[in-house]
């Protein structure tokens, strides 16, 4: 569920809705085409400087320390561009902003036209690369995850101690150079909760909207759709919701609640989203979703050896893509590409039903 109340047109951005903005690659679709990807996901490190308790890449993060080289993510961006890539998020098994060339990721991406955005946990955002953050992303997210020093020690487990006031801190840069600069970047502070941190839901937006962020996103963890059992995240569900519930009453023009609630699996038959996203590991591998990084079966392919284009086109890809389209993976799914997955088996439907009387 979202919130109802939008004073900065923001909900249309967390929409479903927004795949149809690429009417171009949904007809390349219809008519069989592979198309390229709208969207790239780039993680360049494994490492981080947060252990936090839910993280799902924790088992992969142990077998791949990995980070790319600058010069390999240099033409990894230059052949994007060429593809028509629209958006590369910067993210990661690890948190992006430990590697030192993070500016120059971001003012190449500029530079070439492609729109950037970034996910962290804030503890690093700060000098340059905050300032380059504010100069070229479209939006930057940071999970904190907390609304207090003592939660956020018990499920970030940083390394350091005083990342909380430090994340805080970085946050109110952040904000102030957005508005010393006039420009147009979205910041969030992100909430993922679970029995651990319910309880500081409505703390975490009363201190987000006194930070002046833009949104925050609250949402459950996505463990069950992990395959894990927790039974106690389970009985924390209906609280979770009517505590956001609770939270989305604090949006005002200018700070929007993101109310996301707890994911429920959609009624589709196929993941047609993973033809229109992709996801460059540090170990140079290309996956189709966060969910399956690491995963022998759903490797694609190492854009070190054949290039992005060559693993995009190429033979392992098409065969892990049969086993995606056929919804092998599901049991691991985190269900972020349900609602564009639901809108696109209707646009790409043959024989829709009364498709004529709208």
């Amino acid at each position: 569920m979202l919130s109802s109340s939008d004073g900065n047109g923001l909900l249309e951005a967390f929409s479903a809705l927004k795949v149809l903005q690429h009417l171009d690659r949904i007809q390349g679709m219809r008519e069989g085409r592979i198309v390229p990807p709208v969207t790239v996901e780039l993680d360049p490190t494994n490492l981080c400087n947060h252990r936090c308790v839910w993280c799902l890449d924790q088992r992969f993060r142990e077998e791949c320390h990995d980070s790319l080289a600058w010069e390999v993510v240099r033409k990894l961006i230059e052949e994007l561009a060429e593809m028509g890539v629209k958006g590369v998020v910067v993210k990661g098994s690890g948190e992006p902003t430990l590697v030192p060339y993070l500016p120059d990721i971001l003012y190449l991406l500029r530079r070439l036209g492609i729109r950037s955005a970034l996910t962290t946990n804030g503890s690093l955002l700060s000098g340059d690369k905050a300032r380059a953050v504010v100069e070229c992303c479209d939006w930057v997210r940071v999970s904190v995850d907390a609304a207090t020093a003592e939660t956020h020690q018990r499920i970030h487990r940083p390394v350091q101690d005083g990342d909380f006031e430090r994340i805080l801190n970085n946050i109110r840069g952040l904000v102030a150079m957005k508005r010393s600069l006039g420009k147009p970047l979205v910041i969030g502070y992100k909430f993922s909760a679970d029995e651990n941190n319910l309880h500081e839901i409505l703390e975490a937006t009363r201190l987000a909207r006194a930070l002046g962020v833009d949104n925050i996103s609250l949402r459950g963890v996505d463990l069950a759709c992990h395959g894990l059992e927790d039974s106690s995240f389970r009985l924390a569900q209906a609280e979770i919701s009517t505590r956001i519930e609770e939270a989305a009453r604090l949006s005002e023009p200018g700070f929007t609640v993101i109310a996301g609630g707890i994911r429920r699996p959609a009624r589709i038959s196929s993941c047609l989203a993973s033809d229109l996203v992709a996801v460059v590991s540090a170990n140079g591998h290309m996956y189709a979703c966060l969910d399956l990084k690491g995963q022998e079966r759903f490797d694609m392919g190492s854009v070190l050896e054949e290039g992005f284009r060559g693993v995009w086109y190429g033979k392992k890809r098409m065969d892990v893509r049969g086993r995606i389209q056929s919804m092998e993976c599901r049991s691991r799914c985190s269900l972020k590409y349900d609602g564009y997955n639901r809108i696109l088996e209707a646009a790409l439907a043959k024989g829709l039903m009364h498709s004529e009387f709208l």
